[in-house]
């Protein structure tokens, strides 16, 4: 403690925390409408302190797709702030424009302009390879996998892409569950309840790509993300969902300014926060922003299941230090209700004593995950 205290005083680095008024409780839209008979999906929430950020869904809204022949689809709520088309009722054709409308529980009323759908362009291939990278952030190379896109782009200079990853992984706890207590020590009956978990999340990375700026649209081996072993990702069993759009322009200038944005962090010279306004207004308040856009585009889409690399060594915390052997039990006793039940294990003690370790490291669910395997995972 006395060390980490005086690394505080000798820091020689301010933090900047620029005020940002007037960005807490904006309505923020994320997803979109796609060709043919994809589910699509809508979520609504809304926008939080970026100092304290926290997951503020919004229920009850009504949402509404409807193209430029007058066809209609009312979307429902499938889980909290998520809503979903039927997939049959309004099919995304290409040549048609669709514009989406969102009326909240409270009267307010928000709609974006049409959004021309284009048709979609196949994936031919996504492959992977073990590599190593330099990072100047770390004082050691990074070794994971490099994806890779290999897909025939038309040759046509006004078609604009985006490409979007989303990963899923498997990871595994360092401890079981053998005790829990809430109030009293008690034996868990299923110690490795907690044990597997699997998390699926965005990767940060937005690559967008304007045909008139490549000479040759027969795009092979094009770099998409890179998976280190920094991370847990890649330990058990790594997939990635890699979506190919096609969009309008506008959209495309929108994602632009966001993939610059995230290229920047970091960055001794990286732009200050500002605002990118997406194509859905206010109707109420036509000068109020409202975060997120509604993305009208071709998509196609590739998965694809990749196995621990062969690999020297992971470089997340492993094991988090448990708490004391002899003394834990004073510090159980003075524990807050609300923390129950606070799981205990064997697994740290070579002596087979009950240890308190951190949650997450006996509650794979205290990382993000959730215990339920997705229905993609026994796809070889």
């Amino acid at each position: 403690l006395i060390f980490l205290v005086t690394l505080l005083f000798q820091g020689c680095i301010d933090e900047y925390q620029p005020k940002l008024d007037g960005y807490t409780k904006l309505l923020v839209v994320d997803g979109g409408f796609y060709d043919g008979d994809n589910l699509c999906e809508i979520r609504l929430s809304y926008s939080s302190d970026v100092y304290s950020p926290k997951p503020d869904p919004i229920s009850g809204a009504q949402v509404i797709i409807l193209d430029n022949f007058g066809n209609e689809e009312q979307l429902f709520e499938v889980t909290k702030g998520s809503y979903q088309t039927s997939g049959h009722d309004l099919v995304g054709i290409p040549g048609r424009s669709y514009k989406l409308i969102v009326e909240l529980p409270d009267g307010k009323r928000f709609e974006s302009g049409f959004e021309k759908l284009r048709p979609r362009v196949p994936i031919e291939s996504i492959t992977y390879r073990a590599e190593i990278h330099d990072d100047q952030r770390y004082t050691h190379p990074l070794e994971g996998y490099q994806f890779y896109l290999n897909t025939s782009l038309p040759n046509d200079t006004n078609n604009f892409y985006l490409w979007r990853m989303v990963k899923t992984y498997e990871y595994h706890s360092e401890f079981l569950a053998d005790a829990f207590y809430n109030g009293r020590v008690r034996p868990f009956p299923k110690p490795d309840s907690f044990l597997i978990c699997w998390k699926t999340e965005n990767v940060k990375k937005i690559i967008s790509l304007n045909t008139k700026e490549i000479a040759n649209p027969d795009m092979k081996n094009f770099p998409l993300n890179f998976v280190n072993t920094q991370e847990r990702d890649l330990a058990i069993r790594y997939t990635q969902l890699t979506e190919q759009l096609t969009v309008n322009e506008d959209a495309f200038n929108y994602y632009k300014l966001i993939e610059e944005g995230n290229g920047e962090q970091g960055s001794l010279y990286a732009h200050q926060p500002f605002q990118i306004r997406g194509n859905i207004t206010n109707v109420n308040e036509p000068d109020k922003p409202v975060l997120g856009y509604f993305l009208v585009a071709g998509r196609s889409s590739q998965r694809l299941f990749a196995p621990p690399p062969a690999v020297n060594y992971y470089y997340y915390v492993f094991v988090l230090t448990a708490s004391d052997y002899e003394d834990f039990g004073r510090a159980l006793k003075g524990s807050s209700p609300s923390l129950w039940p606070i799981y205990l294990t064997r697994g740290g003690d070579p002596l087979g004593g009950l240890a308190w370790p951190a949650q997450e490291c006996i509650d794979c669910r205290k990382r993000g995950g959730t215990l339920t395997k997705p229905s993609f995972w026994d796809v070889k």
